[in-house]
């Protein structure tokens, strides 16, 4: 329960607040720990047990202390502690919905024939889940093709409305500065984001650019972004990070592979222009605001110091927002029926 996965959770409880929400979760892969849940928005939380069997006989008492018309089992450990439980004999028949925020084959720092334990895996769990609900329009086709014959309802990441309302919107500052937002990882790709910071340093007409990771992660990690020039933030508060984002010139997100980042959606809210990695879970991004190298990266920089307004996000926005966030919940939940899948 922590990055994105963990706004995401939030937003669905409090999307849906006419509904009553319990929390069963643990953040054992998050550095930092879990985050501070909001108080009021789930009438009860249960830490989840960081042990494979432990976790998922705490899901079936769970499911008997509260008899929930549905679990939503969110990333691919709970993916696979929800499904598993319902296996385990005494368990409450309750439908499964499941979000991966990410499919654990999708990985780009792993084997092949891990890849492959990883996609058999889920093909086997598939046939015990009632509703896939991917958190973005790639990560929806990734579950078709994995298991085309459940039901399937692409429920797209979102910055809540409350929030979006109050942030201030962006200006050009004027000390020009890049960054990335997140924990440092292999999936955000701190040695791409490395090679760009070395590249905008030797760039005559980019000297004068602070290149920052805002956020923090293990030293190994942490000591090549460094080395490379780039100024590590550390852990801050939520507060700060908008602050921190309001203060950029350009967001870059690095990553290898996704569901649909957050830290993109949070910095688009702001209006900070932004540029992604060219990755399938990107796709729908603008062509210009996509890059494929530390070059490419480099050269969006430079068009977006010059043209903030250069790269058109509408139908990214039009799409990941709260809106069609809780309308296609609501398909996914059973709560009413109309609205197309997808």
């Amino acid at each position: 329960m922590s990055g994105g996965t963990a706004t995401a959770v939030i937003g669905y409880a409090k999307g849906l607040d006419t509904q009553e929400h319990f929390l069963l979760a643990n953040a054992r892969r998050a550095h930092g720990g879990m985050i501070k849940i909001p108080q009021g928005i789930f009438s009860a939380i249960r830490e989840l047990p960081t042990g494979h069997v432990e976790a998922t006989m705490a899901v079936v008492k769970a499911a008997k202390e509260f008899s929930p018309d549905l679990i939503h089992a969110h990333s691919s450990f709970g993916g696979a502690y929800a499904r598993l439980a319902t296996l385990v004999p005494g368990m409450p028949k309750v439908p499964i919905v499941y979000t991966p925020h990410g499919l654990s084959f999708s990985r780009g720092d792993i084997s092949t024939w891990k890849k492959l334990v990883f996609k058999g895996m889920e093909t086997l769990l598939a046939p015990l889940t009632d509703v896939f609900a991917g958190c973005s329009t790639n990560e929806s086709t990734q579950l078709k093709a994995l298991w085309p014959w459940g039901k399937h309802v692409c429920v797209p990441n979102a910055i809540p409305d409350e929030k979006k309302v109050s942030l201030k919107q962006w200006e050009s500052p004027s000390q020009r500065k890049i960054a990335v937002l997140g924990r440092i990882s292999p999936a955000r790709n701190p040695e791409l984001f490395a090679s760009i910071a070395k590249l905008v340093q030797a760039d005559p007409d980019l000297r004068d650019v602070t290149v920052a990771w805002i956020g923090d992660g293990p030293e190994e990690l942490r000591s090549k972004l460094i080395e490379a020039g780039v100024q590590v933030t550390g852990w801050i508060d939520p507060a700060q990070v908008v602050e921190e984002l309001g203060s950029l010139s350009v967001l870059v997100h690095t990553a290898r592979w996704d569901g649909f980042p957050m830290a993109v959606l949070e910095a688009r809210a702001l209006g900070v222009p932004t540029i992604v990695s060219d990755i399938p879970a990107l796709f729908e991004c603008p062509r210009d605001a996509r890059f494929a190298s530390a070059e490419g990266a480099v050269s969006a920089i430079k068009k977006l110091l010059a043209s903030p307004e250069a790269f058109d996000w509408s139908e990214v926005e039009g799409f990941y927002n709260q809106t069609t966030q809780i309308e296609k919940l609501k398909v996914a939940y059973g709560l009413h029926t109309t609205g197309d899948q997808q």
